[in-house]
């Protein structure tokens, strides 16, 4: 058996508020950058042996 929460909205100001969020305008460059792909890097806080 696994516990998994149950997200979304459980009370009826929760729909009004998820609803102010369609009024958003994004720029040219957030969408870009959105949109962009993913660049898998290492992580900076491993270091290498000296």
């Amino acid at each position: 058996m696994a516990a998994t929460p149950i997200t979304g909205a459980t009370k009826p100001h929760h729909l009004a508020d998820a609803g102010t969020t369609l009024d958003i305008t994004l720029t040219t460059e957030k969408t870009d950058s959105l949109e962009a792909p993913c660049v898998t890097r290492w992580p900076t806080f491993f270091q290498s042996e000296p």
